[in-house]
């Protein structure tokens, strides 16, 4: 399957791809940071994943795509981003054209990728200051989920970014989302060409890490929080790109949990799809439920919502989760609230 690139919703946040449900879907942070579902109805859906090696002409083909991509868009090379892409997946030139003009200085970093197969899994860096107006900056990090066909291109192109810090960061949001907590503007790391990369054996260990996934999410009612934080180490750390700071400890995480709990009800958790690469389980899904309670400046709406999200657990050796980070969209939650809130 292919996904449209709506550019226009955000053209200038959009470095890669789609930006997933872009002012259509809702957004708060992923599961593990948003609040529990009600005792009578299941969490998540378990997810049978077979773990599926990465080979290594897929992985040296992945690799050579993501160096090309960032170079090509570091030096805004329209064309030859677009000559990395297969058919109808390919950006037109002039949606990126009107990104280098409105920040003449964009420039991306990757950071970690994950390769599963022919899907790779990339983090980056994105950072800019806007040409026009009061110059301000933004930067930020999100997640692409690429697919790849046998001859090194992508044909499908998933993006996963917090949209909401970008317009509270370059003062373009409107309303109560103005007044949203985000984080600050990311600096952007040097990129040299090389980042840290992970690659999926296909073994036994790589399925139990996500059995372990599916416990996890499993444990996301009500009821069950003790259940939910047992299952993480004593320094877990939660890095939720679409939450204003880093979780440490237990408690931390479980305030975020409670807080998100407090704000949502009649939450869902479904899963689209599950990979295992190494110690890391990557689970993108989709989050639905209802607005109750109040988010910041936001006031209970009563709307229902759904949005979708893309989480990247570290299983530690004890078969704990002690690293998560979690890319989401802050913008789809509010525009499902309250529309025109964000560009």
């Amino acid at each position: 399957m292919t996904r449209a690139r709506p550019w226009g919703c955000l053209a200038v946040v959009l470095v890669v791809g789609t930006a997933v449900g872009c002012g259509k879907k809702s957004a708060p942070p992923a599961p593990v940071a948003t609040g529990a579902a009600p005792s009578s109805a299941p969490a998540t859906a378990a997810s049978s994943v077979t773990p599926e090696a990465s080979s290594d002409g897929a992985f040296e083909q992945q690799t050579k795509w993501i160096r090309a991509y960032t170079e090509a868009f570091n030096r805004h090379d329209a064309d030859a981003i677009a000559r990395t892409y297969a058919g109808e997946d390919s950006p037109k030139w002039s949606e990126y054209k009107s990104l280098f003009t409105d920040f003449p200085d964009a420039k991306i970093a990757v950071t970690r990728s994950w390769h599963i197969k022919d899907v790779a899994v990339v983090e980056f860096v994105q950072a800019g200051t806007a040409a026009a107006g009061a110059k301000k900056s933004y930067g930020y990090v999100g997640a692409m989920l690429l697919w790849f066909d046998p001859a090194g291109q992508v044909t499908e192109d998933s993006t996963y970014l917090d949209e909401l810090s970008m317009d509270v960061q370059l003062g373009l949001a409107k309303g109560p989302a103005a007044k949203v907590e985000v984080r600050p503007v990311r600096a952007l790391p040097a990129f040299s060409g090389t980042w840290e990369q992970h690659r999926a054996r296909g073994t036994a260990e790589e399925a139990a890490h996500v059995a372990v996934r599916d416990r996890l999410y499993a444990k996301l009612t009500a009821s069950a929080e003790k259940d939910f934080l047992d299952m993480m180490t004593d320094d877990i750390e939660l890095v939720a790109y679409d939450e204003p700071k880093d979780a440490k400890g237990k408690k931390e995480v479980a305030d975020i949990f409670k807080g998100w709990k407090g704000m949502f009800s009649d939450i869902k958790t479904e899963a689209q799809h599950s990979w295992a690469c190494g110690d890391f389980v990557i689970f993108e899904g989709t989050f639905s439920g209802k607005h109750t309670g109040p988010w910041g400046p936001i006031q209970a709406t009563q709307k229902e919502f759904q949005n979708h999200f893309v989480d990247v657990t570290h299983i530690a050796k004890d078969g704990k989760v002690d690293r998560m980070w979690s890319f989401s969209n802050n913008a789809e939650l509010i525009e499902e609230f309250l529309p025109g809130s964000t560009r």
